[in-house]
């Protein structure tokens, strides 16, 4: 395999727009080995492939994954200010820059019970989908660079408990016995018994060890039988409740925010008079090319095959189009332009 990712360095450095034009996921990769291996009568499964190709690119490539033109192909969801937002490479620069805190919370479903709540207060929540990939994991990492308050909400359960410790620089909130103790909950209203995953208990138990981490040997005397899910919590309290509890332990652990990343300044803003000219002369103008958009539609509704452009342009060309329309009439763009100013003057 590394032979492989070597070639594809090769041509990425040889031509640049690969990374665009030939852009392949993890499984892509397999897909392109897959035949060498066949030829080899060797049998590896595709996802001890793809586990390793991050580490072949950085270790022995000195490159990231994505400098190859190879994205992964998981997706979590980021929400802020009534919006939802793709996690990808591409997203990632604008949504660093979101939400006074990032919450990160491990339960599909639960991210959307708060949403309102997140919204009126500027606090983007970042929804993994019950695992943490490997964009959601940048993204945290970065947004907390670059001045963001971060944390994560997880089940108390082993499963929960491996994931935040994905992320040990990040501030893990709940689910756990303070949990149950400001929310004055018994254990017993909302804990159930189950079958932890011994290939996330055992991490665990390793990390307590080498970490010497007293509070982690706790939970794992609790988890290893027993885990309480946040839904199960939501259920008793209620989502009111429950939001005044992470807002309070946000506000206890990072005591100041930085409004700049959910309020926007406006660089400008127009007099109200400038607003209704504007208004009015968008008005005339629409009023005066509907002619032409009703023929532009038409043309677009019928066309056999492709366009030998890509949509963008044709937008441009489009634009253009109407434009020169509009420029061609001097003389009614004058009294366009005088009967709007004597409206309002």
């Amino acid at each position: 395999m590394t032979s492989l990712l070597v070639e594809r360095l090769r041509q990425v450095e040889q031509d640049p727009s690969l990374k665009q034009k030939d852009r392949c996921t993890q499984s892509t990769v397999f897909y392109r080995l897959r035949p060498i291996m066949i030829k080899n009568h060797i049998t590896v499964t595709r996802r001890h492939i793809t586990s390793r190709i991050k580490n072949i690119c950085e270790e022995k490539l000195g490159k990231k994954r994505e400098e190859l033109g190879i994205i992964a192909a998981d997706r979590a969801q980021l929400f802020f200010r009534g919006r939802w937002y793709d996690v990808g490479l591409d997203e990632l620069p604008s949504l660093v820059k979101m939400g006074t805190d990032l919450l990160v919370i491990e339960k599909e479903g639960v991210a959307e019970v708060l949403s309102p709540f997140a919204e009126k207060m500027g606090i983007a929540l970042l929804n993994t989908r019950g695992f943490l990939t490997e964009y959601a994991a940048m993204l945290s990492s970065l947004s907390k660079q670059q001045g963001c308050n971060v944390a994560i909400l997880t089940d108390f359960d082993v499963s929960g408990l491996l994931l935040a410790k994905k992320v040990p620089d990040i501030y893990r909130i709940g689910i756990d016995i303070d949990t149950l103790e400001y929310l004055r909950l018994d254990s017993g209203e909302v804990e159930e018994e189950y079958t932890p995953d011994n290939n996330h208990i055992k991490p665990l138990e390793e990390i307590a060890v080498l970490e010497c981490d007293d509070d982690l040997d706790e939970y794992l005397n609790f988890v290893s039988h027993k885990r309480i899910e946040i839904d199960s919590v939501l259920a008793k309290v209620g989502s009111n409740r429950f939001w005044d509890f992470l807002v309070s332990r946000l506000n206890e652990t990072f005591p100041t925010r930085n409004y700049n990343r959910a309020i926007t300044i406006p660089k400008h803003v127009l007099p109200t008079v400038l607003e209704e000219l504007i208004e009015l002369t968008a008005e005339k103008v629409a009023s005066f090319l509907k002619p032409e958009y009703e023929k532009i539609t038409k043309e677009l509704a019928q066309i056999y095959g492709f366009f030998t452009v890509d949509i963008k342009q044709k937008e441009e060309e489009i634009v253009k189009r109407l434009k020169d329309k509009i420029e061609s009439d001097k003389d009614l763009t004058c009294t366009a332009f005088g009967v709007i100013c004597s409206q309002i003057y």
